[in-house]
């Protein structure tokens, strides 16, 4: 309240636009010093940051979350390496480390025993425990909470922007949940896309009336079908091919990774929340359009030429880039991040039949 009575006591004393006189601002890079001048400077001043830690209480290693770097000793909230400039509140969370058994405050601590109930511990599960209570992703909770963080994770992945503003650097991945997640998007996939298949086979009887309309009873039995067609799971070992080779694209950019000194985990998890996660709605958006196709030809009388399948990609893609630039805009803090998006994505399709055209000739079949 009494921020906002200071402000509308010195908006009598703002000249007219025409009558204004040129002031240099106090600030450049504060919008509201150059627009207001006559604005009080403790109501523009920018939070301070984070002091350096007292290097003398943290008892753990801390290093760069981009490079790795050794930072213990460091006074300046920025890397040596590779020049990551960061806050030292998340880069030594020291103050916010709390027993995990009776929620005693650590800091200050040498020894590795709560003084409160007595609880031994290591530091790297405090920092764990520390992260799992912070971030509600399935990387940090898929011990104590799988199949809610996995869901919660899922849908955050659906909201790139919201979840690359979430995700921090110096939240350091876990490698096991981020493989545990591509095992599972791919059996999604290889059980969902026959299913879908299925599933489209039934509508399409349904909506040409064909010799006998297939009735709701009979749907399991064309899942069933689908999911004992071999030719059905051609399609989801193309997407996979496009999965693994949007991955090598990725890793293609070696020297921009090299000169931001990105290490390899970063842009796994890139790779798994942006692409890999979108592996379950492949199939069902692929029926979505099939649907969409039969009620345009049929309900509505429009026929169209081919089915929707290349606007679906078109869509999927358009999806995907997005999230890897908003990755390695907010999250890797990357130049770039959209060249390095689309041409991974450009890499990767150019990259998919070339490499089913010489398999068989790798594997001796031709």
């Amino acid at each position: 309240m009494s921020c906002s009575k200071e402000l509308l006591a010195f908006a009598r004393d703002i000249p007219h636009p025409a009558h204004r006189v040129d002031r240099h601002p106090v600030d450049s890079n504060n919008e509201l010093v150059t627009a207001f001048p006559n604005i009080p400077a403790h109501l523009t001043e920018a939070e301070p940051a984070s002091p350096p830690p007292d290097w003398g209480n943290v008892p753990f290693d801390v290093g760069c979350a981009r490079c790795g770097q050794d930072l213990r000793g460091q006074t300046e909230p920025k890397c040596p390496a590779c020049g990551l400039e960061f806050d030292w509140s998340e880069a030594v969370p020291i103050e916010e480390l709390i027993c995990e058994h009776c929620g005693y405050h650590l800091y200050g601590l040498r020894e590795t025993r709560c003084p409160e109930c007595g609880e031994r511990f290591t530091w790297d599960e405090v920092l764990a425990a520390h992260y799992r209570r912070k971030k509600p992703l399935f990387e940090y909770r898929w011990r104590h909470q799988p199949i809610r963080s996995f869901l919660v994770s899922w849908r955050l992945a659906m909201y790139p922007r919201k979840l690359w503003r979430m995700i921090d650097i110096h939240d350091p991945p876990q490698v096991r949940p981020l493989m545990l997640t591509v095992a599972v998007a791919i059996v999604a996939l290889f059980v969902l896309a026959p299913a879908m298949d299925g599933l489209s086979l039934w509508s399409t009887q349904r909506a040409f009336r064909w010799v006998r309309s297939p009735g709701y009873s009979e749907l399991p039995l064309f899942i069933l079908r689908g999911l004992f067609n071999p030719t059905a799971y051609l399609y989801p070992f193309l997407i996979l091919t496009w999965v693994a080779m949007s991955l090598g694209a990725l890793m293609i950019f070696r020297q921009s990774m090299r000169l931001c000194r990105v290490r390899t985990i970063h842009v796994l998890r890139v790779w798994v929340y942006s692409v890999v996660s979108i592996l379950p709605l492949i199939p069902l958006f692929g029926y979505v359009c099939a649907a969409m196709y039969l009620f345009l030809t049929v309900r509505v009388g429009f026929w169209t030429v081919s089915d929707m399948t290349p606007v679906a990609w078109g869509v999927l893609l358009v999806f995907v880039i997005w999230s890897l630039m908003q990755g390695y805009r907010h999250y890797l803090r990357m130049p770039h991040g959209l060249t390095i998006a689309v041409a991974s994505q450009i890499i990767a399709i150019l990259a998919v039949p070339a490499l089913l055209d010489g398999l068989p000739r790798v594997l001796g079949m031709k």
